[in-house]
């Protein structure tokens, strides 16, 4: 047994790897559009046009996957009165934990949209 607790503390580690932070998801994902479609400048996107994405993109994800988004998004959002950025944070770091961050925003780049400033966007 002494020779398989070390073994068995170093897959618990791998297995219960921490969450990122919101701060951090964000980063990754504005890190993503940089690399995907920096020419687009999807990072301005105003919240709620990214909630919208964000919505249509779940239509793909099976249910266990949803409660996890759900959960992500309920501890954002808890004790915040009103507002989409807490939906998209949790959607964010949800993705991460899913390893579907790459996904979704490649499929947001496909999107024919262009922004210009802060909540400033169009379809060229």
């Amino acid at each position: 047994m002494k020779k398989l607790l070390p073994i068995l503390l170093c897959a618990t580690a791998f297995a219960a790897a921490p969450d990122t932070t919101p701060r951090q998801a964000r980063a990754a994902f504005e890190q993503l559009l940089k690399d995907q479609c920096p020419q687009k400048h999807l990072e301005l996107l105003a919240p709620a046009d990214l909630l919208n994405t964000i919505e249509d993109y779940e239509l793909t994800l099976n249910a266990e996957e949803m409660a996890l988004v759900h959960k992500y998004q309920y501890r954002a959002c808890h004790n915040v009165a009103a507002g989409a950025t807490c939906d998209n944070t949790g959607f964010l770091q949800a993705a991460i934990k899913l390893n579907r961050l790459d996904h979704f925003t490649a499929k947001l780049c496909t999107q024919p949209i262009l922004c210009t400033e802060q909540s400033k966007c169009s379809m060229p």
